[in-house]
């Protein structure tokens, strides 16, 4: 079995149980717009119900808004937040309903603010078992969702494609939960169905679904036996990463 390697320094290996490689399916979503009874985006009003929760923040520039939605600040990317609240209706700025989205309230220690839910992961208990003990520490791997549009709504099916699935890695009493960064080569990018998203990630759509089945501790490092299921059949790939200070992916 090929494996990939990642250093946390994190690694994918692969071994197919079936000859058919899998292929990103593309849908072009439906235009339909954000019901008319939710508010305008344009007035510059947004109603907030209480919701609690922490989320890691993922984008380029995440701008933190007033109350009036201008910009007060920026916050990092893989900063962690406290949620306090979120928009009681979705908003977009495209005719395309896969860029709805609903707003944010968040605190940190040293500001509060609102932010694109498009930026906000709000950390999952993971269905699967994913907690494991490396040098008499324990740790978890914990599932995150975000506020945008992703592979389902109330309707049922989106078949929007502009979501991600990352997931982090938590050191148990630590509330430092951190993201897995990849570093790409050739099979990465087969692993990923040639994703540019630059996180590791946990399938659990309509394209394919990811079992964690095995967590096995080696001399170099943490091993992931993951079971991939998709429509043409399933394969079987691992993931090694060793524990450091920053967490970055590397594949082999």
């Amino acid at each position: 079995m090929r494996r990939l390697q990642y250093i946390i320094p994190i690694l994918f290996a692969s071994c197919g149980q079936t000859s058919n490689n899998a292929q990103e399916q593309t849908f072009e979503a439906s235009k339909k717009q954000v019901e008319s009874s939710e508010k305008s985006f344009e007035n510059g009003t947004v109603t907030f119900k209480e919701h609690d929760g922490i989320a890691v923040l993922i984008g380029d520039k995440i701008d933190i808004l007033n109350n009036e939605l201008q910009e007060e600040t920026t916050l990092n990317e893989s900063s962690i937040v406290e949620i306090v609240g979120i928009s009681e209706s979705q908003y977009q700025k495209t005719d395309d309903y896969c860029d709805a989205f609903r707003y944010v309230k968040i605190k940190t220690d040293s500001q509060n603010g609102i932010i694109d839910g498009r930026n906000v992961y709000q950390l999952t208990e993971s269905k699967q078992d994913t907690s494991f003990n490396y040098k008499d520490k324990k740790f978890d791997f914990m599932t995150t969702s975000f506020y945008g549009i992703g592979v389902a709504d109330d309707d049922g099916l989106t078949f929007c494609s502009k979501y991600y699935e990352p997931i982090v890695l938590n050191e148990s009493g630590s509330n430092q939960p951190k993201l897995i960064e990849i570093i790409k080569n050739d099979f990465s990018k087969e692993a990923s169905w040639s994703d540019d998203f630059k996180y590791f990630e946990l399938m659990a759509n309509d394209g394919a679904y990811d079992k964690i089945k095995m967590i096995e501790q080696t001399e170099n490092g943490v091993v992931l036996t993951i079971k991939r299921e998709f429509q043409e059949g399933w394969n079987e790939f691992q993931v090694q990463f060793t524990l450091s200070k920053q967490l970055i992916k590397q594949n082999i």
